[in-house]
């Protein structure tokens, strides 16, 4: 069994000592331990299903996992995209033609760099959030539809210059 030491104000433990040989002090203080953990995995537990529930109904509210993705990339691109990083995403579809994702998240770091952990949410999108529900080519299709989102406000960008 694991040791701990802990403080307790002086006018607490001279209260207690009375007690002493009729409590178990260390018990009480891990039962107070146990529940103090149980209660925070708990309203953690909520906090994680009450996020993926709102993301849920986001997806569905724009018409599914596609449609989510795609807008992420416009926000992306007309937010926070460097001109040369939509630049180089645009050379990267016109030569691949298709989001291979076997290759995806090399080249999402060769284009964005140290910004990488900063948008790679965005970029891949979580699919612990989608549940069980949603098929296995999840992480293809979000990539394509991002990537399309994206290029659409490039496209934007270049026709109001």
């Amino acid at each position: 069994m694991a040791k701990m030491n802990i403080s307790i104000p002086d006018e607490l433990r001279q209260r207690m000592q009375p007690l002493d040989s009729r409590l178990n002090w260390s018990g009480l203080a891990a039962s107070a331990f146990k529940t103090a953990v149980d209660n925070a995995e708990y309203v953690a537990s909520i906090k994680s299903a009450m996020k993926r529930r709102i993301v849920q109904t986001e997806i569905e509210d724009v018409g599914g996992v596609e449609a989510f993705a795609h807008r992420r990339g416009q926000e992306w691109a007309a937010n926070n995209a460097r001109m040369i990083e939509l630049r180089q995403l645009e050379r990267y579809v016109e030569r691949q033609g298709v989001v291979d994702f076997g290759s995806w998240e090399t080249v999402v770091r060769v284009l964005l760099g140290n910004r990488f952990d900063d948008y790679r949410e965005e970029w891949f999108g979580n699919r612990s959030q989608f549940g069980s529900d949603v098929v296995e080519s999840y992480e293809e299709n979000y990539a394509n539809a991002f990537v399309e989102g994206a290029l659409e406000m490039l496209e934007e960008l270049d026709r109001s210059e």
